[in-house]
């Protein structure tokens, strides 16, 4: 039987065990597999932009979602960039750049701030 006692030991347990001395290695985690290849992993990448890109690109992003953020600032979308919705669902809500900026701005315009009305389902 789970106890509160229990469960606020588990809890304190996995609570100090995020506090670890973070790692001062450069290497990263996550192994390089078929480097300078099609099919490279994750792991192969390195940084191209300025460390600035990758604070206001998502920013940017999120203001996509606000009703009430100006619907011309967008994020630098890839020719290839795809949306998802989070589990239970899974679905492909948005793809190719010119898909993401236009639902930006139906969902800016119908004042809505689901993903439904304004993406791939009337």
């Amino acid at each position: 039987m789970i106890t509160p006692r229990l469960l606020a030991g588990a809890a304190l347990s996995v609570a100090l065990s995020a506090c670890d001395e973070p790692s001062t290695s450069s290497t990263p985690t996550t192994t390089c597999v078929g480097a300078d290849t099609d099919a490279a992993t994750a792991g192969c990448l390195r940084p191209t932009m300025p460390p600035e890109h990758y604070v206001t690109q998502p920013l940017l992003y999120f203001d996509t979602l606000d009703t009430s953020a100006d619907p011309a600032r967008v994020p630098t979308y890839s020719p290839w960039v795809a949306r998802w919705e989070w589990p239970p669902w899974l679905l492909l809500t948005g793809w190719g750049r010119e898909v993401m900026v236009n639902t930006a701005i139906a969902r800016w315009k119908s004042g809505s701030s689901r993903w439904r009305i304004a993406t791939l389902h009337p």
